[in-house]
This record gives structure tokens, C-alpha cells and sequence, in this order.
């Protein structure tokens, strides 16, 4: 957002500049208006005081109070040339800074847009590791829910097969057991009888 604000600072610094610009534009035509009015007037009173009288006239000015008058106006004009030439110097200068300005300008919008560009991107990956984070963790209570079935599923088949061994091992006893009477019965039995030899 700090961005933005310096593209509008700089643009508020171009419409500036742009506007002293045109003013310094405004006061170097009013300086060469001056300078021209001045040159002209320097030549009408170079023709008059150059320009010999057609027929002997008494003497209206005094020529020490024209070469004054000449010298003022001549160091008037040299004065204001220096200032047009300072003028045009200040003018350049400002034709520069608005040119840096609005490159600048330029530069600012294209990181702008870069920016922009650049946290899209981060929005779209940090969206995706999200997603691919969360398919992990479900994918990781599934297997702990299956291995948990699976222990539970393995513990109750040996159970089962505890179970039915203790099932056989009981059938079996009670089998011998059975015989083992039996064979007891046979033998008890042979025991009462008398033996003929």
C-alpha cells in the first residue's frame, strides 16, 4: 500500500513541477518581451545619438547624460540577459527532474505491479501447501485408524486362535481322558475277572 501512496506523492511532485514549469516558461517570455523592448529602445537611442543631425540643431541632450543613460541601459540589458540565461539553466534543470520523476513514476507502477504479482503467487503456493498439508494429515489419521484396526483386527485373530488351541487342547484332554477311562475300565475290569490258564 506504501506503494500507491509514493506513485500519488509522485505525481502530486510532477503536476508540481509541471506547473512551476509553465510559470518559469511565463516569466522567461516576459524577460526576452523585456529584453527585446530594451534592445529596441537601446537601438532608437543609438540612432539618435549616431545620427547626425540633418541641419545643426541646438544641443537638446546632454551626451554625457545619454552615455549614462546608455551605460544604464546597456548594463540593464546584460543584467537581464544573465537572468533569461538563468531562467533557461533553471528551466532545463526542472525539465530533468520531471523527466526522472515521471521515469520514476513508471518504475514505481512496475514494481507496484510486480508486487502484485509476486504475493498472487505466494497467496496461490500458501493455498496449495495448505491443501497438500491437510491431504497429509488426513491421509495419516487413515493409516492410524487402519493400523489401529489392523492391531485390533491382529490381536483378535490370535485370540481366536489362542482360543480355539485352548478349544482342541480341551477336546484332546477330554479325549485321552475318555480313553484313559476307558483303558482304567479295561484294565479294572481284567483284574476282576479270573484269569484262565
Amino acid at each position: 500500500m506504501g506503494l500507491f501512496n509514493k506513485r500519488n506523492e509522485a505525481a502530486e511532485q510532477l503536476s508540481a513541477l509541471q506547473a512551476e514549469l509553465r510559470q518559469v516558461y511565463e516569466r522567461l517570455d516576459a524577460a526576452d518581451a523585456a529584453k527585446a523592448d530594451l534592445a529596441r529602445r537601446l537601438e532608437d537611442l543609438t540612432t539618435t545619438v549616431t545620427t547626425p543631425p540633418a541641419e545643426p540643431a541646438p544641443a537638446l541632450v546632454d551626451e554625457r547624460r545619454l552615455g549614462d543613460v546608455e551605460q544604464r541601459l546597456s548594463a540593464q540589458l546584460d543584467a537581464l540577459s544573465a537572468s533569461v540565461d538563468d531562467q533557461r539553466t533553471h528551466l532545463a534543470d526542472l525539465a530533468l527532474v520531471a523527466g526522472d520523476t515521471a521515469r520514476k513514476t513508471d518504475d514505481i507502477a512496475q514494481l507496484a505491479e510486480k508486487m502484485a504479482a509476486i504475493d498472487g503467487r505466494v497467496d496461490r503456493v500458501s493455498v496449495e501447501l495448505t491443501n497438500q498439508l491437510t491431504e497429509m494429515g488426513n491421509e495419516l489419521d487413515e493409516l492410524h485408524r487402519r493400523s489401529t484396526e489392523l492391531e485390533i483386527g491382529v490381536l483378535e485373530q490370535r485370540l481366536d486362535d489362542v482360543t480355539s488351541g485352548q478349544e482342541r487342547l480341551a477336546n484332546e484332554q477330554a479325549r485321552y481322558e475318555i480313553q484313559f477311562r476307558e483303558d482304567l475300565a479295561e484294565i479294572a475290569e481284567r483284574f476282576r475277572r479270573p484269569t484262565v490258564r
